[in-house]
């Protein structure tokens, strides 16, 4: 059996309810020797750049950082907790009794933070 034409539809979820989709044919020469897989996966690769991520992936994404921020934090406030326990004992044994508490969580705390909105070239 020789293939002449390839076809390939590929669905995008935009946002929950929406989606559009992109549509790829492929004529095959007689004298082309062709994997039907490797076209596929060539065809599949050029939609992901011209539709960018979906939905799914941008939530999964918010997902792993969210994560990502509360590690950070957590890993934050145990290095604060050391750090101001040690200026604490140097301040109390009299080796330093300028031993500042830390120093940047108070540049964190008084920080704006909100809800960002973001376009796909940021989050790509």
């Amino acid at each position: 059996m020789r293939i002449k034409q390839v076809e390939a539809r590929f669905e995008h979820r935009i946002y929950n309810t929406s989606s559009e989709e992109i549509k790829f044919t492929v004529e095959v020469t007689d004298d082309e020797d062709i994997d039907i897989e490797k076209v596929f996966d060539v065809l599949r690769l050029k939609s992901q750049k011209c539709l960018g991520k979906n939905y799914d992936d941008h939530v999964e994404q918010r997902y792993r950082l969210r994560q990502d921020v509360r590690a950070l934090e957590a890993k934050l406030a145990e290095a604060q907790t050391a750090w101001n326990e040690t200026a604490e004992f140097l301040r109390k044994q009299g080796l330093n009794p300028d031993a500042p508490s830390f120093p940047l969580r108070p540049l964190l705390a008084s920080a704006d933070v909100a809800e960002a909105e973001f376009d796909d070239d940021d989050v790509m």
